[in-house]
């Protein structure tokens, strides 16, 4: 069965790095490490820290076509990563090389007195002049000369010759088959720093001339209307994104789209800055029509947590590919997910994101990312690693199965969304100034933005699935048939028009009017959109003030007057207003009620067969407590998606409906099936007379069995006591004060090529019976190592540590009693710090806020975390075991239930293994494990790298939803404070009988 043993192309696949010194014995082992584990495909992904083979070159092609054959061999599927780095379209920087025709261009507006930035190549000679008041415009030409004009075919021609068609030449053959498709990253047609206030826009050679063919009219004389509300600004604004909107399909996304199709492979990626809307506009114009030209369209959607932080603009990321996908009858959405999270993230986090994007429509999970190499820097780069150097990476098959199987079900069929919410990406247009950005990174205030995704969440929470409409989709493929809406192979019963927006294309308008005529519904917010942009150069915001036809203000009036309108008022008030008109309109809808309801995502489809899925993600932290109602009089059965298997669940008909209750843990998921026909006995399904009895809620759990708080403990790997701080001189002059490596390195970095001292200090309170210690440092080869004036040599032999470059070496030998010295040597700039590690069987205790002493390793530890008790840097795993014993009550099931754990924990009873535990709730069935008697529970769990690998002096640093470089290296953000997240066994552990 399909289900049980999902084929490769729905298990996630790994946004895998290549980003080392690459062996082809090392990447076959990585290939075959990620299948063993569930994940049966890989995005073959150049990244930064690669250091041979040269990109595309000959090497470079032999590890492709090598790992590609032992996929081929392994049933697994190999895409193509399109760039060295990204944004894609550079070749590893080639075609911008070729000269300026391909290098990206702006339009830069100066306004005389002010001094013009110096950041990029402008044209002195302006192309254009106008007055503004009393100062005087002047409008430039710039260029990005590190990056391609995607506004022009001809450097996206340049761009698939360097890199497209070379990988055809060596592994075209593999097209189609273990080769699926090629992902695309990070194309935009800006050149600008986001985070500027800057008086630019996307600009192309072509860019006159077209805007004239297709507007009608000369762009020049209207330059300064981009920027200030002068002039018709509206319409000369609406008019240049549309322009540039259809230009950046036909320059880049259309012609990739092309050869993919041409050569039997999907176009796939994402592009940037999907959201805000203020983003979208600067970097992308309009995101949807991008996307009807991708086989498989793709969003990205990294950091942790995203159904909590940031959950609105998730929602929009993930509906504008999802909505184009539905119209146009594509079967897969991508999300590249996780990446920047941190590395505190482990099963629990990544199945709550990946449940929450596929409830929203993605359906191909990329995993951000599988690391080739881990050495120097590189664990800086946008973590976590989710590959073989997480502890619970050996319990990691069950997520990636969960993932696939379902992925699988939500890839068949179609989805089940009956409104069209149409998109403001127009009036975010014609509103957009861009030298308004005032916000602090990504943020920046967006008031039409953050109500269209405060909209879309409202429909979320009510389980109003929906779709979004883009105007320029809808004008191509939107038509009124039996009183519905159809898009492409999509169809909607009801039409939102969120707040905000101002202007409805003249098509637009149309379709709407027939959609009403036709008895659809309509809900608007007041004020109703007044502008018919359309083709229409008079068009005006406000026909009152004249410049609209007669005939186009009756129109606008008849589709106002069919719209249910949304008066004005708070936002809050406005949308539940709009959920209670469409709790009217959709009087048969699926229907989810109960506690916690509203963090439930509901995703419906209806399969080949008839039968009905339902997809029931909790983007909450706290359980749901819930009753289902669907229409019609059917049959139920849960497929679980944790073993593939399909369970039988009490259900009972109304008379038009079918309903039951479901339990969802925090952070949980459920999926169900739904036949047409109900079993010939009636099932487990009953009339309206019975449902009562059988909805009742199963009979409750009763405890007996409590561990007690202490446990016996064996970790089992080495502890680490990770180097952070040191001191440092040149030469042989003084040592500093203690201050962090990083700071250190920058300080080393800056000067000419000299000898350097570095020192590391700790206390060794060791008896003499402790286990072996180790000292580990990447790059040992390139520095003079000494403890306590004793030379260390380090060799691969000696085993390594998170990854080959971080040899080991042992030191028990030269441990002395008290103050211990490790100090390193070397010359700037060909060797500079990392940090360094002591391994061994010991435990670590912080005797001052910046010095750290061995100590002997406890036996008991209580059920506090692991970091407070001797290892805090320790990642796991880590084994609890305890003995027992019991008499089971008779026809019972006996759970073990563990109120916390981090991250994930295999059990053992009376040492045989009875299972794993991943997520919430963390119970276990260990009914066929136990009899009358003494037993031993084994509890082995598995951290994560956070505490290994930091960062540990960011004050709030739990608090960061996306990580980057700045976070692990922030001096003027640093605390002496190490801040260690609990790790190990964190609550009580008992069993029950239910």
């Amino acid at each position: 069965m399909l289900f049980k043993s999902p084929p490769a192309e729905y298990a996630p696949t790994s946004f895998w790095f290549w980003n080392g010194a690459l062996e082809i014995p090392e990447l076959l082992r990585q290939v075959e490490e990620q299948n063993a584990k569930g994940v049966r495909g890989f995005f073959m992904h150049a990244r930064g820290g690669l250091i041979s083979p040269a990109y595309l070159s000959k090497g470079w092609m032999d590890c492709v076509e090598a790992v590609v054959r032992r996929a081929a061999e392994l049933g697994c599927q190999a895409w193509i990563y399109d760039e060295l780095g990204w944004p894609s379209g550079t070749a590893g920087g080639r075609v911008p090389r070729k000269g300026p025709a391909y290098q990206q261009q702006f339009l830069e507006c100066r306004i005389a007195g002010i001094p013009p930035r110096a950041d990029l190549p402008v044209d002195p000679v302006p192309i254009a002049t106008a007055r503004l008041g009393r100062d005087t415009l002047t409008f430039h030409i710039g260029r990005q000369p590190h990056y391609i004009d995607t506004l022009n075919p001809l450097a996206t021609r340049a761009f698939i010759r360097a890199t497209h068609e070379q990988y055809l030449k060596r592994v075209g053959r593999n097209f189609g088959a273990t080769i699926p498709g090629a992902f695309t990253d990070e194309p935009s047609h800006r050149a600008w720093n986001l985070r500027d206030h800057v008086l630019r826009v996307p600009w192309s050679k072509r860019l006159p001339s077209e805007f004239r063919r297709r507007r009608g009219y000369d762009l020049l004389p209207h330059l300064a209307s981009l920027f200030f509300d002068v002039g018709d600004f509206a319409r000369v604004r609406y008019d240049f994104h549309l322009t540039v909107s259809e230009l950046f399909v036909e320059g880049y996304g259309k012609p990739l789209f092309d050869w993919c199709a041409r050569h039997g492979i999907a176009f796939t990626g994402h592009y940037e800055y999907e959201v805000p809307l203020r983003m979208q506009v600067q970097c992308l114009t309009s995101a949807m029509p991008l996307y009807e030209y991708m086989q498989i369209p793709g969003l990205d959607l990294l950091a942790k947590n995203r159904p909590q932080f940031e959950r609105i603009e998730s929602i929009v990321l993930a509906k504008q590919p999802a909505s184009v996908a539905h119209q146009l009858g594509r079967r897969r959405v991508l999300v590249e997910a996780f990446g920047t999270a941190g590395w505190d993230l482990g099963p629990q986090g990544l199945r709550w994101q990946a449940d929450w994007l596929q409830a929203l429509g993605a359906n191909l999970i990329c995993m951000h990312g599988f690391y080739y190499s881990l050495a120097g820097r590189r664990k800086l780069d946008a973590p976590p690693d989710l590959f073989f150097r997480q502890p619970w990476w050996p319990v990691s098959r069950t997520l990636h199965d969960h993932m696939a199987r379902v992925s699988l079900l939500l890839s068949q069929g179609r989805p089940l969304r009956d409104v069209l919410v149409i998109h403001p990406i127009a009036t975010a247009w014609i509103t957009h100034r861009p030298q308004d950005h005032a916000g602090r990174r990504d943020y920046e205030p967006d008031p039409l933005g953050r109500a269209f995704a405060r909209t879309l969440d409202a429909l979320v929470r009510s389980h109003h699935d929906h779709d979004l409409g883009d105007e320029r989709l809808l004008a191509r493929h939107g038509r009124v048939r039996a009183g519905r809406l159809r898009v492409g192979r999509a169809s909607y019963s009801s039409v939102v028009i969120p707040p905000g927006v101002r202007t409805l294309d003249t098509p637009t308008r149309r379709l709407l009017q027939r959609f009403a005529s036709a008895g659809g519904t309509i809900i608007a917010f007041a004020p109703l959109p007044q502008l018919s942009a359309g083709r229409r150069p008079e068009a005006i915001l406000n026909p009152d003030e004249g410049g609209m036809k007669g005939r186009d203000r009756e129109a606008v009036a008849s589709l106002a007057a069919s719209a249910h309108a949304i008066p004005p008022g708070p936002l809050s008030t406005r949308l539940a207003t709009l959920v209670r008109a469409l709790d009217r309109a959709r009087a048969n809808r699926t229907r989810v009620t109960g506690a916690n309801a509203r963090d439930i995502a509901l995703h419906e489809r209806r399969l080949p067969s008839g039968d009905h899925v339902l997809f029931l993600a909790n983007s909450g932290a706290k359980p749901a407590d819930l009753r289902v109602s669907v229409s019609g009089r059917l049959s139920v059965e849960e497929w679980c998606t944790t073993d593939g298997s399909s369970l039988p669940i009490r259900y009972a008909h109304r008379p038009d409906a079918t309903e039951w209750r479901v339990h969802i843990a925090p952070m949980g998921s459920r999926l169900f099936i739904c036949h047409s026909e109900p079993s010939p006995d009636g099932g487990r399904g009953g009339d309206e007379s019975r449902a009562r009895k059988r909805l009742a809620p199963s009979p409750r759990e009763r405890a007996i069995h409590e561990f007690a708080s202490e446990w016996q403990v064996r970790a089992d790997a080495d502890n680490v006591l990770v180097f952070d701080m040191c001191r440092w001189r040149i030469g042989n002059g003084r040592w500093s004060e203690l201050v962090p490596v990083f700071k250190a390195a920058r300080l080393l970095a800056g000067r000419p090529s000299r000898h350097f001292g570095l020192r590391f200090e700790f206390c060794n309170r060791l008896s003499g019976e402790a286990a072996p210690v180790a000292f580990a440092l990447e790059n040992f080869d390139q520095f003079a190592v000494k403890l306590n004036g004793t030379p260390l040599s380090g060799s691969p032999r000696d085993g390594f540590f998170l990854d080959p470059a971080c040899i080991r070496c042992g030191v028990s030998p030269y441990l002395r009693a008290g103050m211990n010295v490790l100090e390193i040597r070397g010359e700037t700039p060909t060797a500079l710090p990392q940090y360094g590690y002591l391994l061994g069987g010991f435990a670590v205790h912080q005797e001052t806020t910046r010095r750290f002493a061995l100590i002997d390793a406890p036996t008991v530890l209580d059920g506090g975390g692991w970091e407070r008790s001797g290892y805090p840097f320790y990642p796991g795993p880590m084994t609890y075991r305890q003995r027992f014993a019991i008499r089971p009550p008779t026809g019972q099931k006996i759970l073990l239930h563990v109120a916390n754990l981090s991250q994930a924990a295999s059990v053992l009873i009376n040492g045989r293994p009875a299972g794993d535990l991943l997520w919430q709730p963390f119970e276990l069935d260990v009914t066929s494990c136990l009899s009358e008697g003494k037993h031993e529970l084994a509890l082995r769990i598995y951290g994560s790298l956070r505490n290994t690998l930091g960062p540990w002096h960011l004050p709030g640093n739990r608090r960061i939803v996306g990580y980057s470089q700045q976070h692990f290296e922030d001096g003027a953000g640093w605390m002496d404070r190490y801040d260690f997240v609990p790790m190990g066994l964190l609550g009580r552990v008992r069993l029950v009988a239910r």
